[in-house]
């Protein structure tokens, strides 16, 4: 298996004993992009559109799958005085990591979740960020569970979470990384 830069995006490619090989689909072309082995067999990665963790079972087709949470964008807008606060607020994904197979069969894949409000008048522009790492974790029986790591609040334009990669910890817990920027610049990676 490998992780193939494309022109269409990050391809995973499935490769024989003597070469050549099939591709199996795009990934999520987020910062960090990646795929996982059970050693049971599913190999697991994360949707192009970042919404959704795919198992896929090398020899069988399709496998356990998991929709995963997305923020909020809300844009409220005011055009000249005296005329009302407009607001629309979509879905977004503000970026998914790496997936990681527990020791038990569990998959790991952290998440940025969380809003962005931006509120745009006729005299000022001001942001709000409040981006959460939220860890989605797929147990080996199809249930899942959520865990929110830190939540970072800002009102600087592009402050954002960029998700990394759990690992176990060897005590039955994990560890989690990823960067935080604040106004674009890098504040480091955090355990």
């Amino acid at each position: 298996m490998a992780l193939v830069a494309t022109g269409s995006g990050p391809v995973l490619r499935r490769y024989g004993p003597w070469g050549g090989g099939g591709d199996l689909g795009r990934v999520a072309d987020q910062l960090f992009s990646g795929f996982a082995i059970d050693p049971e067999g599913p190999l697991y990665y994360v949707s192009p559109d970042g919404r959704s963790l795919l198992g896929l079972d090398l020899g069988l087709g399709a496998g356990r799958s998991v929709e995963l949470p997305v923020g909020s964008h809300t844009h409220c807008v005011q055009e000249t005085i005296g005329d009302p606060i407009t607001c629309t607020t979509v879905e977004e994904v503000f970026g998914v990591g790496v997936p990681t197979v527990m020791g038990d069969g569990t998959v790991a894949v952290p998440v940025a979740t969380g809003t962005v409000t931006t509120a745009d008048t006729f005299d000022y522009v001001e942001t709000a960020v409040d981006h959460a790492l939220t860890l989605v974790f797929l147990h080996p029986d199809g249930s899942t569970a959520l865990q929110t790591v830190t939540v970072v609040h800002s009102t600087a334009e592009g402050a954002s979470v960029r998700p990394y990669q759990v690992v176990p910890n060897g005590a039955g817990g994990v560890l989690a990384a990823w960067d935080q920027l604040e106004h674009g610049n890098t504040a480091g990676f955090r355990p």
